[in-house]
C-alpha cells in the first residue's frame, strides 16, 4: 500500500512541476511574442484623428532605437498606423509638433492616463492584445502666462527695462541627445519701467528663463514641468550689480618662494555679456610683494602680471578677499 501511495505522490509531484514549467513558459511567451497593434491617434480635445504622430522604441538607459525618420512608425491622415510590439518593449516615445510628447508604457493592469505635464501614460498590455488596438490621446501644446518681476539683488528695488529671454525644450531632449522639435527658439521681451514682463510658457516643456540688464550680472531660472509645483503664474527674479571687491594680493617668485616687489598688476574689467575687456587699472606691489587692489567680482575681473623683462610664468599670485573693507558698485557706464 505504501508503495502505491509513493508512486501516486511521485506522479502528483511530477504533474505539479510540469504545470509550473508550462505556466512559466506561457508567462515568458507572453512577454516575447510580438503583436501587431493598430494605432489610433486622436486629439484629446476634439476627438479628431491626428496625423504625423511619430513613435519610436524607448529602451533601457533612456536611449531610443529607430530615430531615423524613415524607420519611425508614423500615423497617416486618418490618424492610424500599425505597430509591432511585445510586452518586453517597456515603453514607446510618441511625438508630434504642436502636441505634448509622451512615453507610453505597457503593464498588466488598468490603464493610467497621462497627467498634465507628466508626459507618461500606462496602458494595459492584455487589453491591447485582446483588442489589437493602441489608442493614443494626443494633448495639444498649451501655454500659460507668467508674470516676471525683475528685482535688484541687493536693495530689492525693481529693475526697469531689463531683458527677459526664455527658451523651451522637451525634457526628453536630454535623454535622446537631440531636439524633438528642432532647434529651440529664444523669445526675448523687455520689462517695463516697473520691472514687469509677461511671457508665455508651454505646458509639458522645460523652460529656461534668463534675465539681464546693462552692467548687471544676469540670472537664470529653469522650470521643470515634472515637478509637482508646476509652472507658477508669477515669479520674482533678482539680478545683481557687480562690485569692485577689495583684494589683497601677494606676488611670489615661483622658483624661490620669496615675495617680489615692484611688480605691476593690471586689473581688467570685462563685459558680463560678451566677455570683452572694457577697462583696466594698474597697481604695483610693495617691497613685501603686497598690493591692495580693487578687483571686479562675479568673474568679471582678471589680473595680469608685468615685471619688466621677466615672464609672468616666473611668478605665483595669491589673492585674499578683504571682507573688512567695503566693496564698491561698478557703475553701468564702466561697461560702455
Amino acid at each position: 500500500m505504501s508503495q502505491v501511495v509513493s508512486r501516486i505522490g511521485r506522479h502528483l509531484a511530477g504533474g505539479i512541476a510540469a504545470a509550473a514549467f508550462v505556466a512559466t513558459f506561457v508567462g515568458c511567451e507572453s512577454h516575447q511574442v510580438t503583436r501587431d497593434l493598430a494605432i489610433v491617434a486622436t486629439n484629446v480635445d476634439t476627438g479628431l484623428p491626428v496625423d504625423g504622430v511619430r513613435i519610436a522604441q524607448h529602451v533601457e538607459g533612456g536611449w531610443l532605437q529607430g530615430l531615423a525618420d524613415d524607420s519611425l512608425v508614423t500615423t497617416g491622415e486618418d490618424g492610424r498606423a500599425s505597430l509591432s510590439a511585445s510586452r518586453r518593449d517597456a515603453s514607446w516615445l510618441v511625438v508630434r509638433p504642436g502636441y505634448e510628447p509622451m512615453v507610453v508604457e505597457f503593464a498588466n493592469g488598468s490603464s493610467t492616463p497621462a497627467d498634465t505635464g507628466a508626459a507618461t501614460t500606462t496602458l494595459d498590455w492584455n487589453t491591447a492584445v485582446e483588442t489589437g488596438m493602441l489608442e493614443l490621446e494626443m494633448r495639444p501644446m498649451r501655454t500659460r502666462s507668467m508674470r516676471i518681476t525683475v528685482l535688484d539683488a541687493d536693495t530689492g528695488a525693481v529693475v526697469p527695462h531689463a531683458t527677459v529671454e526664455h527658451c523651451s525644450t522637451s525634457y526628453l531632449d536630454h535623454e535622446i541627445a537631440r531636439t524633438l522639435f528642432g532647434v529651440p527658439v529664444a523669445i526675448t521681451t523687455t520689462a517695463d519701467r516697473d520691472g514687469h514682463a509677461t511671457i508665455e510658457v508651454p505646458d509639458g516643456m522645460e523652460t529656461v528663463i534668463r534675465v539681464g540688464a546693462t552692467g548687471r550680472i544676469g540670472s537664470e531660472v529653469r522650470l521643470d514641468p515634472r515637478r509637482s509645483t508646476g509652472v507658477p503664474s508669477e515669479m520674482c527674479i533678482t539680478i545683481a550689480e557687480p562690485h569692485y571687491e577689495p583684494t589683497r594680493v601677494i606676488v611670489l617668485d615661483r622658483r624661490t618662494g620669496e615675495p617680489v616687489g615692484g611688480v605691476d598688476l593690471i586689473v581688467g574689467l570685462h563685459d558680463p555679456e560678451t566677455g570683452e575687456l572694457r577697462s583696466t587699472g594698474v597697481w604695483t606691489t610693495d617691497a613685501e610683494g603686497l598690493a591692495l587692489l580693487m578687483k571686479p567680482g562675479a568673474g568679471l575681473g582678471t589680473i595680469e602680471i608685468r615685471a619688466g623683462d621677466r615672464h609672468s610664468d616666473e611668478f605665483r599670485l595669491v589673492e585674499v578677499r578683504s571682507p573688512d573693507l567695503p566693496a564698491i558698485v561698478i557703475e553701468a557706464d564702466a561697461f560702455d
